[in-house]
């Protein structure tokens, strides 16, 4: 599945670093995108596997069936289908003692149910190989060719009737040599790119005008400081040549430039290591109207394996990526991925990932910033057969108009391999490793209580011709009771978990008089969730969900002339999450939950024409809960950590922003409405704690950025406006108590100063301010020790802030904001 903001830096197989990371058809000159092409160390002939002379043949097949619901990846009116796809591919790879070939082929055929026009058949042939003159020196190359289709949450899809498909032609080679303490490799890959002409509702689409040839030259030179560390210099050229002189709109998109960097490889434990660059970036566009780029490069990348059975991955890169925006010449690409895979069992394996990628559009203002998490399961039925599950979410911000989107899909798949994916051994081997584990497995149940926050996103015509675009939402309480089933294998914990709430959230629209009232209110919700979670030291559980819900929205219409529309009925949603269980004594235990949902999209008559809704949900939730399963005898080992004195850390999070927006509007009318909208957060805290047997107090200090924004739209006339949280400081007193020695539950009352940035355009005035504004800060959260040293921190916070004014002609409108925050920290304590 591709994935937007995947991206791989420039020239991946020249500068040696592989990547299994999708690219877009549009992204800059990348190579090796599947790891097939860069990957030339022949499969050992293990038992079982099909042997075919001095070749290794793996034959597999794949049926996938899943669920989306927002194929065409769009803010409103989203469309949901379920997608099947039967994907076979076949691999054979030599056993040789030295030198090394592959070939490759595998397919992609998808089926929707409903919208058959999105159906697809993608596929991709290819070979590669090396030739090693000693094990100091090789040659290496390969070929692919592909055809494919551009996915339709891609910035440059064109929005035709059907998908925009695409051929590529891939190769690459090079060589490496090593005489210690030197190293050098050098290579050079060429992609041709040729994008099929597809039709719309308005006529034939030309896509000739981006068909594209990207070659990269470039070589890196290692010194080897010692075993184990490795500094580099690496270079590049990168030349894009388009088919056509000029494109459509006369613009000549040719572009040359290069990159540079340094850096150092370092070698760690168990097959670990980290990479680290600095570098610069520069493109130049021969078009007079295409704005170069010139850029400061960084990456990083990481494999740690803190288990034989655990592998974490994180990745930092900058690419320069092609773009068909009008006005742009690129857009400078920023991404930050990790994720963690491991085996459960030797026929149980877990999965998460998540990637957030910020797009910079060099030559207009626009910027996209992009998430894209992944949770998956896979069990083997026997060595050959497999079944698994995977939760997928994408969602887009972005400063364009309409260009907001998220994305949720379900995956259930079937798999069969003629390798074994484990032996008899294996798995007596593990079944032995569990003799004396604690059982803290069986069925549970608890209740629960929380915020939500609601958010919609609304779009619909207006006035002669014109159309409303927005974002809405609202804080309430929330409430209810969960049960489930876990089993735990070694340290990891799965579950499934059934849930019932009642919610007090709800956001109203009003302008009197003579306008517009409409209001959504949520109702009850009913779920279901599978659970995936790990035991750290003092049997406290840190977990992720995902799973599906029904929750019944009643959304009221009052139009202008006066008709009242309402609409009360449940709306299916796929809910995702994660939170922390701690022990409380016995089988209870104190549960703290955040759960994502987004939910299907409705329509309501709203005087004109339809109106779209489109919500989504927030939930943070305290619960306290019991199992009735066996428990570990005794009081498990907890790492000497005293959760006092001073500490220092990181933190990312989640960031809901309402606001309460007021204002006169046209006729004498006044405007009184709760927008709202949400982003990500990074930051750093540090404070000291006093430890008075199990009570703490703490004083603390952070500070953070953040994307959280909301925005609305009238087009082709009307205001245009959003607010956008960009930075804060903070301080906070923190008072809490120590649990068993092993968790802190606290709660913490501060101030913040948070700079907001609001952006205000209506007929024939504008303006654009910067706001900082005081807010009262308090919240809860629970604090578990990972190690004797460092911590892990799960905190929820609501600000309430000053209100303020923004002046446009002669009108004010008054803004009173609030943000509610969910933040997952990392810390150091001394």
């Amino acid at each position: 599945m591709k994935r937007l903001g995947s991206f791989v830096p420039a020239a991946a197989v020249i500068l040696g670093w592989q990547s299994a990371a999708a690219e877009e058809p549009g992204d800059a000159a990348t190579a090796a995108s599947d790891g097939t092409e860069t990957q030339t160390e022949a499969a050992a002939a293990d038992s079982g596997a099909l042997q075919i002379g001095s070749f290794v043949l793996d034959p597999r097949l794949t049926l996938t069936e899943f669920y989306d619901d927002n194929i065409f990846a769009t803010r409103n009116h989203k469309v949901h289908d379920a997608v099947t796809v039967v994907s076979p591919s076949l691999r054979l790879d030599s056993d040789w003692g030295e030198h090394a070939l592959s070939v490759y082929g595998s397919m992609d055929v998808g089926r929707h149910a409903n919208r058959s026009s999105e159906d697809y058949v993608d596929w991709r042939v290819g070979g590669e190989g090396r030739v090693d003159f000693s094990p100091e020196a090789n040659l290496f190359g390969g070929a692919r060719f592909t055809h494919d289709h551009e996915p339709r949450s891609s910035p440059d899809e064109v929005n035709g009737t059907g998908p925009t498909l695409f051929d590529e032609i891939y190769g690459f080679a090079g060589g490496s040599v090593r005489f210690d303490p030197l190293s050098v490799r050098a290579a050079g890959t060429y992609r041709h790119i040729d994008f099929d002409d597809v039709d719309s509702t308005g006529g034939t689409i030309n896509n000739d005008d981006r068909d594209r040839a990207l070659t990269d030259i470039g070589a890196r030179v290692g010194y080897l400081i010692e075993p184990g560390w490795q500094a580099f210099v690496q270079g590049a050229l990168d030349l894009r040549d388009y088919d056509d002189a000029v494109d459509d709109a006369g613009v000549d998109r040719d572009s040359a430039g290069f990159n540079a960097a340094a850096g150092m490889v370092i070698g760690l434990e168990n097959e670990s290591w980290v990479e680290l660059l600095a570098g610069y970036l520069h493109q130049d566009y021969d078009g007079v109207t295409l704005e170069d780029v010139d850029a400061f490069d960084f990456g990083a990348r990481l494999t740690w394996r803190p288990t034989l059975r655990t592998t974490v991955t994180g990745i930092v890169d900058r690419t320069i990526a092609e773009t068909t925006a009008t006005g742009a010449s690129s857009y400078l690409a920023t991404r930050f991925g990790a994720g963690v895979e491991h085996l459960l069992a030797p026929d149980l394996s877990a999965q998460l990932s998540a990637d957030y990628t910020f797009n910079d559009y060099v030559g207009i203002t626009r910027s996209d910033r992009l998430l894209d998490a992944n949770l998956g399961l896979a069990y083997y039925v026997t060595p050959h057969i497999w079944l698994g599950t995977d939760y997928s979410y994408q969602r887009r911000e972005s400063e364009a108009a309409g260009e907001d989107y998220d994305e949720n899909r379900l995956f259930f798949r079937i798999g069969a391999q003629w390798a074994p994916h484990y032996s008899d051994e294996d798995m007596a081997a593990y079944r032995s490793g569990l003799d004396g584990e604690a059982d803290l497995g069986g069925f549970y149940a608890g209740v629960q209580g929380g915020v939500g926050e609601l958010n919609s996103g609304l779009e619909g015509p207006r006035g002669a011709g014109g159309s409303l675009t927005a974002d809405f939402g609202a804080l309430g309480w929330t409430g209810g009771a969960f049960g489930g089933y876990g089993e735990r294998f070694g340290n990891w914990y799965l579950a499934g978990e059934l849930e019932v709430e009642l919610s007090g959230a709800d956001w109203t629209h009003t302008r009197l008089p003579g306008g517009r009232q409409f209001m959504v209110d949520k109702q009850e919700t009913l779920g279901g969730s599978g659970l995936i979670g790990y035991f750290l030291p003092a049997d406290n559980l840190v977990y992720g969900r995902f799973g599906v819900v029904g929750t019944r929205f009643e959304t009221t219409y009052v139009t202008s002339a006066g008709t009242t529309n309402v609409r009360d009925e449940f709306e299916p949603g796929l809910r995702f999450g994660g939170g922390v269980e701690v022990p409380a004594g016995g089988g209870l235990f104190v549960r703290l939950d955040q759960t994502y949902t987004a939910y299907r999209n409705y329509q309501i008559e709203g005087g004109n024409g339809l109106d779209d809704f489109s919500n989504t949900e927030n939930l943070t939730r305290l619960g306290i809960g019991y199992r009735f399963g066996m428990l570990r005898e005794g009081e498990p080992d907890s790492p000497d950590n005293p959760l006092a004195g001073f500490y220092f850390g990181g933190q990312l999070g989640h960031d809901g922003l309402v606001s309460a927006n007021s204002g006169p509007r046209q006729a004498g009318s006044v405007l009184d409405a709760e927008r709202g909208g949400y982003g990500a957060s990074a930051g750093v805290y540090g404070g000291y704690g006093l430890r008075l047997d199990d009570f703490y107090l703490a004083g603390e200090l952070d500070a953070e950025i953040s994307d959280a924004s909301w925005d609305i739209e009238r087009d082709p006339t009307g205001r245009v406006y959003s607010v956008d949280k960009h930075h804060s400081v903070g301080a906070s007193l923190i008072a809490g108590y120590v649990l068993g020695d092993a968790a802190l539950l606290y709660g913490r009352v501060g101030l913040v100063r948070t700079l907001f940035h609001t952006d205000y355009a209506t007929t024939g005035t504008s303006t654009s301010e910067d706001n900082t504004q005081t807010g009262l800060r308090f919240g809860s959260g629970v604090e578990v020790p990972a190690s004797d040293t460092v911590s892990l921190r799960f905190d929820f916070t609501y600000t309430d802030y000053e209100s303020f004014d923004v002046e446009y002609g002669a009108n004010v409108d008054r803004f009173d904001n609030a943000e509610n925050q969910f933040r997952i920290g990392l810390a150091y304590r001394f």
